[in-house]
């Protein structure tokens, strides 16, 4: 999904014509409404620590059925091994349908 207008600009060079900027909110908006409607559970991972939480409230809010089975903010710097074996093993747990 394009997120961004050089990703636009280049397929059109290339005569990709009908591609069209896909805004991440817009795009994360959607897929929590459509994933609200079929039961989809979701993980939201990233930002800075506190941020996860506070979109989890906010999309709770805007979609009061979505399923937010997790939450994870990692730090901005490289993961060890051990860490990102812990995320991966937290979220497998968690079983989201979308991450």
């Amino acid at each position: 999904m394009p997120d961004g207008m050089p990703l636009v600009w280049i397929s059109r060079l290339r005569r990709y014509r009908e591609i069209t900027r896909v805004y991440g909110p817009d795009l994360m908006l959607a897929v929590c409404g459509h994933g609200r409607d079929h039961g989809y559970r979701h993980c939201l991972y990233g930002g800075k620590e506190g941020v996860p939480e506070e979109l989890a409230a906010a999309l709770l809010r805007r979609f009061p059925r979505v399923n937010i089975v997790g939450h994870y903010s990692p730090p901005f710097r490289p993961l060890t091994e051990w860490e990102d074996r812990e995320i991966v093993n937290a979220i497998n747990s968690a079983r989201p349908d979308v991450v």
